[in-house]
């Protein structure tokens, strides 16, 4: 790298290392944005710090550029004036000994984009040491086409070689990104030297020149081999790192930042010429074309990551719509540009300074807003702008054009990368150790949840445990009780009966009033020994101690057979279909279901002509046995517990409600279901389906 490399890399080392200085991150607002408000009396001091170090930082650079070394208070470089098209090498020295040419502050030369020659003179200083070689060196290394004379005794301009780009490699002579010239003492020359930079339609016209001795020519090339190899080691290493980081993440501001640091590298190479180097065979228009894709791509990538970096959105709600826009323009501008028959770069540069300008404008607004990145990065960005304005205002002419304007900006895109992935790593690093932090926190809390769940289950386990032992505690002392009152309703009822039959039996004539006493003992008894037995039985069922004995049963002939037990109830009528059915199961357990049912109709229906109808009908999967009564029926709400235990719907003290759960236990025990339908004008129909044999 030609130069002096300690100004060239003091900037960015110095402004990268004060941003953080300048602006310390707000903690409560990471990345977001405060209201929009004035900045307080303490911060303008670090505003006017942070807008006047860039420009502080680069005039020290161009000082050391033009006011150090140790050869340049020697010599004098001169060209001639902008605008003048020279083609021969004796016109040129024409014009210096006439004096028509401009004197230099340093010794580098910036002519913009011109459409002519740069010519360059000087008067080499006397060789302090005889014999030592010396070098002439050529920059910035994009030159494309630079020829080197010398003039002779005589004052003719003797051409001693070219270097550059566009120059076959046998003609050409240079390494590491420099091209140099050997100046030997030769008595046939006189002191002035020329050099032509011929200038490639659509690239910048501007050079720098230097004399080296061959000690400082050998640490130069080292220099630029070290800087050269730290630069791609550098760029590997980010890539590197980002697609680990990527890889392990799946953040897309790592995708995006890879883009932005390809397309930005891609870049550096193509300004420096290092891709032709590689490839010489692509030629000239080859980098006349590249220099603006690889601009392109760079605006693109650059615009489309400070939009998110910098929430560009929170400012202006459409900007990254336009960001979008101006990041696929370049290549249409170039491409118009060409068109209409002016340099493609026109167009790539007009776009270049839309987006920087727009993007400018909006991270400006964030600075002052107080948004964490723009906070971060601010006095960065605000250098790497004054870097590049500080290299177009020297090429352009505006400034005496050195090593500094060449590289400072370069580095700074560099450092400016670097910080990114920096920053972009330690907020990953940081998320994932609050995440982790989070994780463990919320481990710990549903560890503690699912703890204090166990014990709650295990407490209401063991509750639930202990009413489930007083239940069934409560209900065999129930069975038993029943049990007892049954076996006791049975004796004395017994005993009743039987005396009762005793006097039945005697032939001595009862008076009227004393027969139908006898007749309601004779009834009462009968109640209280049907009442005993079905407790019995239902205690029994509710223990299952009851299994059906089933076998296949003609309900036709069956039902004919149970309907003999009514016989002497006029009341109570039989209905039957056409065709016989079988079904599986037990005749005893259905028989006790049928008279419950029948009972239960009995003792609901109208005592004038009250009818009871026991019914079958026939279905393609199950048969069912009903019977219809001609009584009040059963209130809607009691329908879904009639068939509950305890429950009547009788009178208080005219029923005990253990028939019809009878009748639906005996159902579940044949894999039926039972169920009531309201009959109209009045009454009730109960129902009970048993599936087909």
């Amino acid at each position: 790298m030609a130069g002096r490399p300690a100004s060239v890399m003091l900037c960015p080392v110095a402004l990268v290392s004060t941003s953080a200085c300048l602006w310390r991150p707000a903690k409560s607002q990471e990345g977001g944005s405060m209201p929009l408000k004035a900045p307080r009396p303490a911060v303008w001091w670090r505003l006017l710090l942070a807008a006047l170090l860039p420009p502080l930082l680069l005039a020290f650079a161009a000082w050391r550029d033009h006011a150090g070394g140790s050869d340049l208070a020697r010599w004098q470089l001169y060209a001639l004036p902008p605008g003048v098209a020279v083609k021969s090498p004796e016109q040129a020295l024409a014009y210096y000994r006439a004096g028509n040419v401009e004197p230099q502050l340093g010794h580098g030369v910036g002519r913009g984009y011109s459409t002519v020659d740069l010519w360059l003179m000087a008067e080499l200083p006397r060789q302090t040491a005889p014999g030592a070689l010396r070098f002439l060196s050529v920059g910035p290394p994009l030159l494309q086409w630079v020829d080197f004379y010398r003039v002779d005794l005589a004052g003719q301009p003797v051409w001693q070689g070219a270097v550059g780009m566009a120059v076959p490699s046998p003609a050409g002579s240079g390494q590491a990104g420099s091209s140099h010239f050997v100046l030997a003492d030769d008595p046939r020359f006189s002191s002035t030297v020329m050099v032509r930079v011929r200038i490639q339609p659509g690239l910048l016209g501007a050079a720098t020149l230097g004399i080296k001795s061959a000690l400082e020519r050998d640490a130069e090339l080292r220099r630029d081999g070290v800087l050269l190899g730290v630069l791609t080691t550098a760029a590997a290493l980010m890539l590197i790192a980002a697609m680990a980081m990527l890889a392990t993440t799946r953040e897309q501001e790592f995708l995006s930042w890879m883009g932005l640091a390809v397309c930005g590298l891609f870049y550096l190479l193509i300004w420096n010429g290092l891709v032709l180097r590689v490839s010489p065979q692509w030629g000239p228009q080859a980098q006349a074309w590249l220099h603006p894709l690889s601009t392109s791509l760079m605006i693109g990538t650059l615009g489309l990551f400070s939009s998110h970096f910098f929430a560009l959105r929170e400012v202006f709600p459409l900007a990254h719509r336009v960001i979008r826009v101006l990041a696929w323009a370049p290549l249409p501008a170039g491409l118009l540009a060409w068109l209409v028959g002016v340099k493609v770069i026109y167009g790539v540069t007009i776009i270049l300074w839309m987006m920087a300008s727009f993007c400018g404008v909006l991270i400006l607004v964030q600075l002052l807003r107080g948004q964490g990145n723009a906070r971060r990065y601010g006095v960065v960005g605000h250098a790497l702008v004054c870097s590049i304005l500080y290299y177009y205002a020297a090429v352009m002419g505006f400034i005496p054009f050195g090593p500094s304007n060449i590289y400072v900006w370069q580095w700074m895109l560099v450092a400016i990368y670097m910080a990114l992935l920096g920053e972009l790593t330690w907020r990953t690093l940081a998320e994932r150790q609050a995440s982790e932090r989070e994780r463990a926190m919320l481990h710990g809390l549903l560890v503690h949840e699912a703890e204090q769940l166990e014990q709650r289950v295990q407490e209401r386990t063991e509750a639930l445990q202990l009413a489930h032992e007083e239940l069934s505690e409560a209900e065999a002392h129930q069975r038993e009780l029943l049990s007892l009152a049954s076996h006791e309703f049975r004796m004395p009822a017994a005993k009743i009966r039987s005396t009762l039959d005793a006097l039945r039996d005697l032939n001595e004539p009862i008076a009227l009033d004393v027969q139908d006493r006898l007749d309601n003992l004779r009834t009462a008894s009968d109640r209280l020994m049907f009442l005993a037995n079905k407790l019995i039985t239902h205690d029994r069922w509710r223990e299952l101690s009851i299994k059906p004995q089933t076998r296949p049963l003609w309900l036709r002939e069956w039902l004919a057979e149970v309907m003999q037990d009514y016989e002497t109830v006029a009341a109570v009528v039989l209905a039957l279909p056409p065709s016989e059915v079988q079904v599986t199961a037990d005749p005893v357990l259905l028989r006790i279901a049928l008279h419950n049912l029948i009972d239960n109709a009995l003792g609901h229906c109208s005592k004038a002509a009250g009818v009871v109808q026991v019914s079958l009908m026939l279905a393609s999967e199950h048969v069912e046995l009903s019977v219809q009564d001609d009584g009040p029926g059963v209130p809607e709400p009691q329908k879904r517990t009639v068939f509950n235990r305890y429950v009547s719907g009788r009178a208080s003290g005219q029923g005990h409600g253990l028939g019809l759960s009878i009748v639906a236990s005996v159902a579940r025990l044949h894999g039926g279901q039972t169920g009531v339908a309201d009959v109209q004008p009045h009454g009730a129909r109960f129902w009970m389906r048993l599936p087909r044999a």
